[in-house]
């Protein structure tokens, strides 16, 4: 079964808790008060009066159609962007704090990995290439179906990678030629192809010798326990 399709409001704030949670809660306070502003400017100041004595709230808008349209936009942008900034921080807290848990149960035993959605393995990756110094961002383009599921930044180079939660099937080279072809094509520096699986002869050849990373089972137990080292 696909994905339901997300809607333009999830989106926006998916895009928010990309930012670190600090910096969303900082900005909602302040994107209310220059949307204001805006608000303010394009209304003027007979607006306010008029909606408190009941008047008609369209025609005190302003004698221009386009000042009355651009207030209206910021009146209801001015509620809506605080709270996209305020819910994407809450996202990003809470999904720091389940990749932690997430990360916690891996290290306890790789067998809970077999037992986690495709969504949190893929959180749990992120998080361990987070714990490395990479600066991590989570697409969640690619689903349970493929694609790019997160991007890896760190000394100036790019890295794409894509999760494969698979328990018994193995990663084909049709999989890992497509991920050669859109690292080419989006100029990334390398490509990590990760599975809770393992990966066919034919994908491990056509690797060989390129800029791509294939990690299957053993790989991702060391990738856990490396992070672990690090960290203590």
């Amino acid at each position: 079964m696909g994905r339901r399709r997300k809607t333009e409001l999830e989106l926006l704030i998916k895009a928010a808790s990309l930012l670190p949670w600090w910096l969303a809660l900082t900005f909602s306070p302040i994107s209310y008060g220059l949307i204001h502003l805006i608000y303010l400017h394009f209304s003027g100041q007979a607006v306010a009066p008029a909606i408190a004595q009941g008047g008609n709230a369209l025609s005190a808008l302003g004698p221009k159609l386009q000042d009355s349209i651009w207030s209206a936009v910021a009146l209801f942008a001015q509620w809506v962007m605080p709270m996209v900034l305020l819910l994407g921080a809450v996202v990003s807290v809470y999904g720091r704090w389940q990749a932690g848990t997430l990360f916690a149960a891996a290290s306890a035993s790789m067998d809970n990995i077999q037992h986690m959605r495709w969504q949190e393995f893929e959180r749990l990756i992120a998080e361990a290439f987070r714990r490395q110094g990479y600066r991590v961002q989570e697409t969640g383009g690619g689903g349970a179906d493929g694609g790019v599921d997160i991007l890896l930044s760190r000394d100036g180079e790019r890295t794409l990678v894509q999760c494969k939660h698979w328990k018994t099937r193995q990663v084909g080279v049709a999989v890992v030629r497509e991920m050669y072809g859109i690292m080419t094509a989006h100029g990334a520096a390398r490509v990590k192809v990760i599975t809770s699986g393992g990966f066919t002869t034919e994908a491990q050849r056509f690797a060989q010798g390129k800029p791509i990373d294939l990690l299957g089972h053993r790989d991702l137990s060391q990738l856990i326990a490396g992070v672990l080292e690090v960290v203590s």
